[in-house]
């Protein structure tokens, strides 16, 4: 979980006490296998910029794609990071965003 908050401290540019305010708690990390390749899942929360966020690494450490649930307005955004992401993956990042990233509230 440290390597998930460190690779996001690095790609924000922050330093570590920023990144510990950015996140709030330890990002959920699993692996999952997509059309026979498998991936690194992480889930976290952007206290910063107000939004939950899912991401998709592979397994030479390259983020694929994120899906990030805006908490002020509710929009869902996807952002495909390299080129040619089966569709597969992009269907199971839709499906997986749906599910996890809006918030559950209690009834």
């Amino acid at each position: 979980m440290r390597i998930g908050r460190a690779r996001e401290t690095a790609r924000l540019g922050l330093d570590q006490g920023e990144a510990n305010i950015r996140t709030h708690g330890a990002p959920v990390e699993d692996m999952v296998e997509i059309e026979g390749q498998t991936y690194r899942v992480m889930l976290f929360s952007n206290v910063v910029d107000d939004m939950m966020c899912l991401e998709l690494w592979d397994t030479h450490d390259t983020m694929i794609a994120s899906v990030n649930y805006h908490d002020q307005d509710g929009r869902m955004t996807f952002d495909g990071l390299v080129q040619g992401i089966p569709l597969g993956v992009v269907e199971w990042m839709i499906e997986s965003a749906r599910k996890r990233l809006p918030p559950k509230l209690p009834i």
